[in-house]
């Protein structure tokens, strides 16, 4: 239904343009890569329009390095939406990335198996997910849309 551009290829040029003609969406992670190689990439094709979107995402486990405050500066700067792709260790980040509204959010999954994973530290068990995407949806919700609105205590009513 679409493709994920590995940030390891986010210069190659010639492959995003092959995934371009198949007119399905494509997202590119972006990994390491700064502002700049990043805007020679976007500036280098010619999408179709919301065919194109940006992952924002660390290769590092320094939580520091996650800096999620890169999502909305990342959609201004290129007029594209941004996802969040997560390698955190913090599974809690996912929902921390809903306040920068990421058109998406991206994470490891991993088999209940006593296995090694090759994204082990940063993956969500697969008996975990209906969970972590129960809350996203619930969380997601809470965001709200810069308005206040008069509300009526509810909780009062409630008898609390």
């Amino acid at each position: 239904d679409f493709y994920k551009v590995l940030s390891k290829d986010i210069a190659n040029i010639e492959l995003i343009n092959t995934l371009l003609v198949t007119q399905k969406p494509i997202a590119i992670s972006t990994g390491m890569s700064n502002v700049e190689e990043i805007r020679q990439t976007v500036s280098a094709l010619r999408p179709a329009p919301g065919q194109l979107s940006l992952i924002h995402t660390s290769l590092t486990y320094e939580p520091s390095d996650v800096n999620l405050r890169a999502i909305p500066m990342m959609r201004a700067a290129f007029n594209l939406p941004v996802g969040f792709g997560s390698h955190a260790r913090n599974s809690a980040v996912l929902y921390l990335s809903l306040a920068y509204d990421p058109s998406d959010i991206w994470f490891y999954v991993k088999g209940d198996r006593g296995v090694k994973h090759p994204d082990e530290d940063h993956a969500i068990s697969l008996k975990e997910c209906t969970h972590v995407i129960k809350n996203l949806r619930e969380l997601s919700t809470m965001i709200g849309s810069e308005t206040k609105v008069k509300r009526e205590n509810e909780i009062k009513k409630e008898g609390h």
